[in-house]
């Protein structure tokens, strides 16, 4: 029997068609907005990520880890993710960024690239990976049960020990803000948000162990929220 579908077909659609419109308009301003004047420019931002994000996580993997992106678009951060990893991944849910990213990447051997539904990880098997990431694309989902899923899919590919580090848009821990994130209208673009202890919840209760969380809100942007969470070694 084939598995049952972790995302709704009308949602998936709506984030398949309106990034792929994205991706024929203007694939690097809506990758990432302040870093999309130049090629350079663009993959400058993508190696500044991947510093970033691994800044607390690196020394905790392994010397040939598999690396796992969310939400990769074109490619910004899965080139400098190559540079430092024996074998690197990409998913996204968007054919024109999926197709941009095999074309951008096609001399890196150690990089493979994925179309899903946005929602599972299907292609990659289980405990197959070290460290999953992913960096400017929950807070453009419109549907809290999509990431859910992402972070249940997640769980599933990581190795036993591995980290999954993740940002999404964040709000105040607040029964208002709860109030006022219920009645929000949500689409690609300004997508979901949560609080701390409801991505923290989430997280746990799809069997990971939340070793970090923390916030910052950078000029002219939501509040970023960051998760780091480890899947546990069984006794």
């Amino acid at each position: 029997m084939p598995e049952p579908k972790l995302v709704d077909s009308a949602v998936e659609a709506r984030m398949r068609q309106d990034w792929d419109e994205r991706a024929r308009l203007n694939a690097l301003y809506y990758i990432v907005t302040d870093a999309a004047e130049s090629e350079a420019q663009f993959e400058a931002s993508g190696e500044q990520s991947v510093r970033d994000i691994l800044s607390d996580v690196e020394r905790l993997l392994p010397a040939n880890a598999t690396v796992l992106e969310i939400g990769c678009g074109i490619g910004r951060m899965l080139r400098p993710f190559a540079r430092r990893f024996a074998s690197v991944y990409g998913v996204d849910v968007s054919t024109e960024m999926v197709n941009l990213a095999h074309q951008r990447l096609a001399d890196l051997p150690n990089v493979k690239v994925w179309r899903t539904d946005g929602a599972s990880l299907q292609p990659i098997q289980s405990g197959s990976v070290d460290l999953a990431v992913s960096y400017l694309v929950f807070q453009h989902i419109p549907d809290v049960s999509v990431v859910e899923a992402n972070i249940r899919e997640t769980f599933r590919v990581l190795r036993e020990g591995g980290l999954f580090k993740f940002q999404a848009a964040g709000h105040q821990d607040s029964e208002e803000a709860e109030s006022a994130e219920r009645d929000r209208i949500k689409d690609t673009w300004t997508g979901v948000s949560f609080s701390d202890s409801g991505i923290r919840r989430i997280v746990e209760q799809s069997g990971f162990v939340v070793r970090e969380t923390y916030s910052h809100q950078p000029p002219d942007s939501c509040t970023f929220l960051w998760v780091i969470a480890e899947k546990p070694r069984l006794p």
